[in-house]
C-alpha cells in the first residue's frame, strides 16, 4: 500500500481537515479484517502515524491501518486550513495570548520558516512579542504548506472573538433516493483558553412513521479540553414520504453562547 492516501476527514490535536491527501510511507501495522477501530482518521504528531479505520485500494478495502505520512499533496477546507492569494492570508482561527479570532485577514511581512508533513498543532498562533505568525496549514495557489512561520504585517479584518465551543459544518446536507445508510460526522470544537463542561448533544426534527428523521451518536466526553474536538454521526433516515426535511444538531455546556448549534437538512428524493 504506497502512493497517495485520500483522507475524507482526519483529526490533528484539536483541528479537523478534510478532504486531504498525503503521501503514504510506510505500513505500521494492519491491515486487518476486524472491525474498524473508529469512525475517522487520525494522526498522532508525536508518533507521525496516520490511524485510517477503513481505506479501499483498488477492489480491495482494509481495515485498522496505521502508516507514516511522507508528504502532504493538499487539503480541502476545514476548521485550521488559511488561504493565501499571494496577497491577502485569510485565517480560520488564530489563538493571541488568552484570546481565540476567527475569520482573519492580514498581509504577511516575510517568511521566517516553512515545516514538512502533516500540520503539528491544532490552530494557529499569533506571539506579539516576537510578531511571529505560525501557521497550521496554508494553500497558496496549487500547493499546501504545513508548519509555517511568518511575520504579520498589517491587519485586513477581523471576524470577531471565536465562540467556545463550535459545531463544525454549521450545515449539513443528506440527500438520499430511496434508502439512506451512511451517517455523516460533524465535530464539536473547544475554541477557548479554557475546558467546556457538556451537558448534552441531542438533535431535533421531525418523525416519521413513528421513528425520528435525525438521529446521532458521538463520542464527546463531559469534558472538552483546550483545542480539543469530538465527533458526533448523524444520521438521516429513510422517510416513507420523498420531501425536504429540517432538524438542528444541538449542543448545551457550561460556554457562553450555549446552546450551540449545527442545521441539518435531508432532502428524500
Amino acid at each position: 500500500m504506497t502512493g497517495e492516501l485520500t483522507v475524507p476527514l482526519v483529526t490533528i490535536g484539536g483541528a479537523t481537515f478534510n478532504n486531504m491527501v498525503v503521501g503514504v510511507g510506510h505500513i505500521v501495522s494492519g491491515p486487518s479484517g476486524a472491525i474498524p477501530n473508529g469512525s475517522e482518521d487520525a494522526y498522532d504528531t508525536a508518533s507521525d502515524q496516520l490511524t485510517v479505520p477503513t481505506v479501499t485500494v483498488g477492489n480491495t478495502t482494509y481495515h485498522n491501518v496505521v502508516a507514516t505520512v511522507a508528504s502532504v499533496v493538499s487539503i480541502g477546507t476545514g476548521f485550521g486550513m488559511d488561504a493565501y492569494d499571494g496577497t491577502t492570508l485569510d485565517i480560520s482561527y488564530v489563538q493571541a495570548g488568552g484570546t481565540v479570532y476567527y475569520s482573519v485577514a492580514i498581509t504577511i511581512g516575510r517568511v521566517i520558516s516553512v515545516g514538512t508533513g502533516m500540520p503539528t498543532f491544532a490552530r494557529d498562533v499569533y506571539d506579539p512579542a516576537s510578531n511571529h505568525l505560525t501557521i497550521a496549514a496554508v494553500q497558496f495557489g496549487s500547493n499546501v504548506y504545513t508548519n509555517v512561520v511568518v511575520t504579520a504585517g498589517t491587519i485586513a479584518s477581523v471576524g470577531g472573538i471565536s465562540p467556545a465551543v463550535t459545531p463544525t459544518p454549521l450545515s449539513t446536507d443528506f440527500k438520499c433516493y430511496g434508502v439512506c445508510f451512511n451517517p455523516k460526522t460533524l465535530h464539536v470544537i473547544n475554541t477557548s483558553m479554557a475546558t467546556v463542561n457538556i451537558s448534552s448533544i441531542t438533535v431535533t426534527g421531525p418523525s416519521a412513521g413513528g421513528h425520528p428523521v435525525f438521529t446521532e451518536t458521538n463520542n464527546c466526553p463531559l469534558s472538552l479540553g483546550v483545542a480539543q474536538s469530538c465527533a458526533v454521526a448523524v444520521s438521516f433516515g429513510s422517510p416513507n414520504v420523498p420531501a425536504r426535511y429540517q432538524g438542528r444538531l444541538v449542543c448545551a455546556d457550561d460556554a457562553a453562547g450555549s446552546p450551540q448549534i449545527a442545521d441539518l437538512f435531508g432532502w428524500m428524493l
